[in-house]
Parts: C-alpha cells; sequence; structure tokens
C-alpha cells in the first residue's frame, strides 16, 4: 500500500510536467473554448451553438428548470456523482465522500453550468482557439461521457443543482486515483492534440501548459 501511494506520488509530481503536444499552438481563426478551475476541479467552457453543435438543444435546456435565454457558454465537468451532489461547496465535504470516490467503485456525473459570459483567463482559467475540426472532436468526446437514456438524450439527474442555472447528468466511466475529474479535463484536450501534460490529475495540472 505504502508502494502504491509512493508511486502515485512519483507520477503526480513527475508525468504532468511531461508535455504533449508540445508544437501546438492555437490557430489564428477559429472557435473560442476555455478551461475554468475552483482550484481543485476544472471544467472545459464551450460555446452553447458553434461548428454545427447545439449544447442547448443535445441537453434540452427549454425543459429544464431556471432561465433558458441569453446564455452564450456552458462549463462542462466531470466527477464522482456522489461528491457532486452531495458536495455543492468544499465546507460540505466529508471524508467518507472523497474516500468513496478514489475508490473507484461508485458512479459518475457531468455538470453543466450555463453562462451568460465566458471563457475567461486568468489565475483559475484559460481560454484559447481551436480550429473547427478540434472544436467538433472535443464535443464529440464531451458528449461520449453522457449515459443515455433508450431515446439518446441525455440522462439528467433529479437534483436542484447549485443554482438555477446549473444541471447534473448521468455520466459513464469510473472516477479514480487515476481518472480523476482533472484528468478527464486533460484527456479531452490531449486527443484533440492541444499542448497538455501527460497525465493531469490536478486542476493545476490541467491549467499548466495551457496559454494565458
Amino acid at each position: 500500500m505504502l508502494a502504491t501511494c509512493a508511486l502515485w506520488g512519483v507520477a503526480a509530481l513527475t508525468l504532468p510536467r511531461v508535455t504533449l503536444n508540445d508544437d501546438w499552438a492555437p490557430p489564428t481563426h477559429g472557435i473560442e473554448v476555455g478551461v475554468l478551475s475552483n482550484g481543485v476541479h476544472t471544467d472545459v467552457v464551450l460555446p452553447v451553438r458553434a461548428a454545427g453543435v447545439d449544447w442547448a438543444e443535445f441537453l434540452a435546456l427549454d425543459e429544464l428548470h431556471g432561465p433558458h435565454s441569453g446564455f452564450q457558454w456552458v462549463a462542462m465537468g466531470w466527477g464522482d456523482r456522489r461528491f457532486y451532489l452531495e458536495t455543492p461547496t468544499f465546507a460540505d465535504l466529508k471524508a467518507s465522500t472523497a474516500i468513496a470516490a478514489v475508490s473507484g467503485v461508485g458512479s459518475t456525473a457531468l455538470h453543466a453550468t450555463w453562462l451568460y459570459r465566458g471563457p475567461y483567463s486568468g489565475e483559475n482559467a484559460r481560454s484559447f482557439v481551436l480550429t473547427e475540426a478540434q472544436y467538433v472532436a472535443l464535443c464529440d468526446y464531451v458528449r461520449a461521457s453522457f449515459a443515455l437514456d433508450s431515446a439518446q438524450r441525455p440522462r439528467r439527474i433529479e437534483h436542484p443543482g447549485y443554482s438555477t442555472s446549473d444541471h447534473f447528468y448521468e455520466a459513464v466511466g469510473s472516477y479514480s486515483a487515476i481518472r480523476t475529474c482533472n484528468e478527464w479535463t486533460g484527456a479531452g484536450l490531449r486527443r484533440i492534440g492541444v499542448r497538455i501534460g501527460a497525465w493531469t490529475p490536478f486542476a493545476g495540472d490541467v491549467l499548466r501548459h495551457l496559454p494565458r
């Protein structure tokens, strides 16, 4: 057990600094996206409508509680279902919830937060431009993370959310100490050729190589 923890620690210190897609540079023209962090967790920030992808339609925004118009962006993150639903703020975090999350035995969820403005750039945010092909590939990656019903629609979780403009959905995959919420973000960017670390277990690892 101690050897496993030590190996994880070494990997967490070294692999995020091993840069993949090192020759990537944002195109001059394309579609702006972003990554938003609260210091612990990251979301990808995507335009509500671009390149033929309509997130308001896919997520049936007009059927949900809260406002339905004016949103220009949607921030989406993946993570442990119980952690998401039981931990609206880190003041609500329980040790049992955190331990269960990293065990890899629980189910997962996607969290969609609708935004009027964004993406942002700063200490805890990055915005950058993708080619249309990269953007569509990133959207495909995000959509593939949703668990779908028999009508091929995302399975919404009956939960009030953290505000009137966010909603939860059932997701595919298992959260673990290896496949963290931030590695989900990093894997999506890595797949489309964006410069990113070889492994991104923490929020700072995702932001590290992205342009400010």
